[in-house]
Parts: structure tokens; sequence; C-alpha cells
């Protein structure tokens, strides 16, 4: 896949909506920032891309650097392989209000529990026209007890033995 040539056809379908292209960190990965006021339309462009069709959110992550949420989408090609890194940054919003991002779960159905978890830890309210939104407050998360570690119950006990040598 041709980084040049995608970016190309996003600001052909999208003027205006690729805001740089870089590498993701140290790696030789490509990542596209965008405009994240529109980043489900940005989905559909690159699910629907004839080349890449990145079809696969592998995960979504989101962290806070001083005033500003970074979201950063991972997307796979499942036909041709391809990785691509997506970005968009959005301020922080004031404590008792949400910041709103469009949900890319129409585009891409695996993105429900990743898009769910990141309303919840940052106060982010994923929304669509067509499907309510997924809204959590930054307090929530916590004080469902998630301040701890996660805890997993077995659902088989494996019973291990020390070999002797």
């Amino acid at each position: 896949m041709n980084a040049s040539a995608l970016v190309s056809k996003l600001n052909e379908r999208l003027p205006g909506v690729v805001i740089e292209r870089t590498r993701f960190g140290r790696s030789t990965q490509d990542a596209i920032w965008v405009d994240i006021e529109r980043i489900s339309a940005v989905a559909a462009v690159l699910a629907n891309h004839t080349e890449a069709g990145f079809d696969w959110l592998e995960n979504l992550s989101v962290v806070q650097i001083d005033e500003a949420i970074l979201i950063t989408y991972f997307l796979h090609s499942r036909e041709s392989g391809a990785a691509l890194v997506l970005r968009g940054s959005i301020g922080v919003p004031a404590p008792e209000e949400y910041a709103k991002v469009r949900s890319v779960r129409s585009v891409w159905p695996m993105a429900a529990p990743l898009e769910d978890e990141a309303a919840a830890l940052f106060g982010i309210e994923f929304f669509s026209e067509s499907s309510a939104p997924s809204v959590g407050t930054r307090w929530s998360f916590i004080a469902a007890g998630a301040s701890e570690p996660k805890v997993f119950p077995m659902r088989k006990r494996v019973k291990t033995e020390e070999k002797s040598p």
C-alpha cells in the first residue's frame, strides 16, 4: 500500500481531512493524523479503499497528554495484510463535560468494546446519528472498582507439579 496515494485519496474524498503524515514513533509504520471531527467519514473511506480495504480495527488507544486527548486507531486489511495507524486529537473538556468524538462502530463493529472502555476511562462520548452514544465519566470506571488491578476468575483450576531435576 502506498501511503502517499492513500493520503491523496482521503484528501480527494474529504478535502482537508489529513493534517499530517508521519511515522508512528520510531517504527517504519505510517501514521496519518486526521481531523477527528470527521473520523467516521475517514473510516468509511479507508474501509472501502479498493487497494487496501482496511476492514479490521485491531486496537483503539487513548491517552491524555497535557490538555489534549490523543486517539489512535490501529487498522489492518485482512485481504492485503496492509497496516495503518490513524491518529487524531481533541481538547480536554471541563471536568463536568464530555469530549465528543464520532463513533466508528458502524464501519468497524469491533470498535464497540474499545469505544466503551475509552468512554468509561476518559469521559469521551462516542456518538453517531444512528446509535446511542457510549458515555462514561472520568470516575465511573474507578467507582466500579477498576482502580484495583483487573482480576479474572479462573474457569478451571490447573494443578502444577514441581519436577525434580
